[in-house]
């Protein structure tokens, strides 16, 4: 998969929604938007599953609670594929 950057995204702390053209597949947070990505660590999954165009969209905000609030909120709304991971193994920052 080739990441084509269309427009620019910020070296600041948000939560991130990755989806294809159909459904969201992905929820994350990060502290540097940019950093992830360039350094997304499911791209080897979404390629998996047959992917191969996401579009980011992403909500700034330098209040961890509010960024873990929000990506919560978005992982219960969009169940996406990706994040079915055990709730005792995410990250708490």
């Amino acid at each position: 998969m080739q990441f084509e950057l269309k427009g620019h995204f910020p070296q600041l702390a948000g939560v991130y929604v990755c989806a294809d053209n159909w459904s969201v597949i992905y929820v994350g947070r990060t502290k540097n938007l940019r950093q992830r990505f360039y350094q997304h660590h499911k791209i080897a999954d979404m390629v998996e599953l047959g992917i191969t165009k996401v579009h980011f969209r992403f909500v700034l905000d330098n209040d961890v609670r509010e960024l873990s609030r929000l990506e919560k909120l978005f992982i219960d709304a969009f169940e996406p594929p990706l994040n079915r991971i055990a709730r005792s193994k995410r990250r708490k920052w």
